[in-house]
């Protein structure tokens, strides 16, 4: 028979597990509510400050990819790589991050610092994405 200091860590562990699982489809849940599948329009403005000025391009196409990720490498001159937390830009327009200095391309997504990994970023119809090169700052 067990007593109650070998019954709390079974119990403990088994909540953890669960509370992992919740969340887990929880977060799969609203990932699929917020995809739009089919074609839609994005704009991409690619900002760069440069010893010359400022660089800007804008990108605006039809894609009917689902994540960022998917149109960032059709239609927008970048070069990704991956982590162990998934693949991150380090060159756009061949402007290429500077971690020596602490410069990092970061995304908006309607003016907001995307919170989720350019795979994970799902796209909705008129999404104007903004990726920049800038110092890393938590927003």
């Amino acid at each position: 028979m067990l007593n109650k200091k070998q019954i709390l860590p079974i119990v403990s562990t088994l909540v953890v597990a669960l509370i992992a699982v919740g969340l887990f489809f929880g977060y799969k849940a609203w990932i699929n509510n917020r995809v739009e599948k089919g074609e839609k329009q994005i704009t991409v403005e690619v900002v760069v400050d440069t010893e010359d000025g400022k660089y800007t391009k804008t990108y605006q196409f039809w894609t009917e990819a689902i994540f960022l990720g998917q149109a960032l490498d059709d239609e927008v001159d970048i070069e990704a790589l991956t982590s162990q937390y998934g693949r991150y830009i380090v060159s756009v327009d061949g402007y290429k991050e500077d971690s020596a200095n602490g410069l990092y391309w970061s995304i908006y997504i309607n003016g907001e610092m995307g919170l989720l990994g350019m795979d994970q970023q799902p796209l909705i119809h008129k999404d104007v994405i903004k990726l920049e090169l800038k110092p890393f700052t938590m927003e």
